[in-house]
């Protein structure tokens, strides 16, 4: 080996020894906030925190079609169930009574701390009116919720609560779950546990949910059809990374072809690949 060509092998070596590092060591950060403004007022602040992290972020609206209004309903809540054993989902819900239920514990716990009048219910004239309320509610279709709470919720806040998250108007509901407006699709929302700006987390989260579909839907004609931020982002970015990869193989393999054409000699075309290798080095540095 001629020295000229023993010094371009120890380049070449060092060059990719170098590569090797860097693709160990570099950390490519994913969140698309990074792109904003840093620091900025409180809104703005507000504003990059929600993108990144906040519960409507993280939503998933899911849709379920393809047949019979009860086959939906059955499938809707089979598919409740799937994805709130799921770690990749902190909260999910069709409208059912199970799901409501789940999530009586937790507003009670709060009950104080949540209801707007509890301060104005401690006074003892106040707490004999409730006491009399919750004696006439027992005889009353709320008498099952009544007995429940009453040893230690006196004054009735955990239902005072109900009432208020009562929406003006609610989803369509048939057969115990939501639909739409139309009746031809169970509808049921749900929370990932990664933030949106999480791609890969995102992406695992939506194979979850596809898993979790072809495990509901066994044989049925069943179709499904899901939306969220996180979602979004992590399909484009998948997409943006796949239509990348390929424009660079082409680019390559027309270059490589085009050197060869030119110097009819894979040594040489070979040693091309040392200036483009130090450039890119250069360039993650």
């Amino acid at each position: 080996m001629t020295p000229r060509l023993r010094t371009a092998a120890w380049l070449m070596l060092a060059l990719v020894a170098g590569l090797a590092w860097l693709a160990t060591q570099m950390r490519i950060d994913r969140d698309f906030v990074a792109f904003l403004p840093q620091g900025g007022d409180p809104g703005q602040q507000f504003l990059a925190h929600q993108l990144r992290d906040s519960a409507a972020a993280r939503l998933v609206l899911v849709r379920i079609g393809g047949a019979d209004p009860q086959a939906l309903a059955v499938a809707s809540e089979a598919l409740r169930a799937a994805l709130a054993a799921d770690r990749h989902f902190d909260y999910v819900s069709n409208g059912s009574l199970a799901g409501g239920l789940r999530d009586l514990p937790a507003l009670h716990a709060a009950r104080y701390a949540l209801s707007p009048d509890a301060a104005a219910h401690m006074s003892v004239d106040a707490l004999r009116d409730a006491l009399h309320r919750r004696l006439e509610a027992l005889s009353s279709s709320m008498a099952m919720l009544e007995k429940r709470w009453l040893a230690d919720d006196p004054t009735g806040e955990t239902l005072g609560l109900l009432a208020l998250l009562q929406p003006a108007s609610s989803p369509r509901r048939e057969w115990g779950v939501w639909f739409d407006a139309a009746g031809q699709g169970a509808m049921l929302i749900a929370q990932t546990h990664a933030p949106a700006s999480d791609a890969g987390a995102q992406q695992a989260a939506m194979r979850a949910l596809d898993a979790a579909f072809a495990t509901v839907r066994a044989s049925q004609p069943l179709r499904i059809e899901y939306s969220s931020p996180g979602f979004i982002a992590a399909r484009s970015e998948s997409t943006i990374a796949h239509d990348a990869m390929r424009v660079s193989w082409m680019a390559i393999a027309g270059i490589v072809v085009i050197l060869l054409a030119f110097y009819r000699s894979l040594a040489i075309v070979a040693l091309c690949a040392l200036p483009a290798l130090a450039g890119l080095l250069a360039g993650l540095c």
